[in-house]
């Protein structure tokens, strides 16, 4: 299963309901899941989405599986895909990192903030380029 943009929002709305259960000693109440998603690293070493199959989500983070161990703090983007291409992208920042196997890290990471919800335009504004027959004056 894929982890979209829709079933990300439903999951953190469920988990809204749960806030006043104390019956789990985290800060937040989590849900278990498998499913497929997308993260982005933010540094300059790693380019490219890089797939990774996430395990549990609470309103605050994400608890996923890595082929690479993952800095404290690192930032990363979390790709939250759409049938349309149009995918949410929410901030991320590791909170923790496990080593699990050869090449298998459970990766904690809180969420930042939303940098592009689903069906919205990136927040870029595209500015169009100076003509080269354009010359600027320096005032003395």
């Amino acid at each position: 299963m894929n982890l979209t943009a829709e079933r990300f929002s439903d999951l953190i709305a469920s988990l809204e309901a749960l806030k006043d259960d104390h019956s789990e000693q985290r800060r937040q109440p989590r849900v278990a899941l498998e499913a497929d998603a997308s993260i982005i690293p933010l540094g300059y070493e790693r380019p490219g989405a890089t797939p990774i199959i996430a395990r549990d989500l609470s309103g605050s983070g994400i608890g996923f599986l890595h082929n690479r161990k993952m800095a404290l703090d690192e930032q990363f983007a979390l790709v939250l895909p759409q049938a349309d291409d149009n995918p949410a992208i929410v901030l991320c920042e590791v909170a923790f990192w496990q080593p699990m196997g050869r090449e298998v890290f459970a990766i904690g990471a809180r969420f930042v903030r939303v940098l592009r919800e689903a069906n919205t335009p990136l927040p870029i504004q595209v500015q169009e380029s100076i003509p080269r027959t354009t010359t600027m004056r320096i005032a003395s």
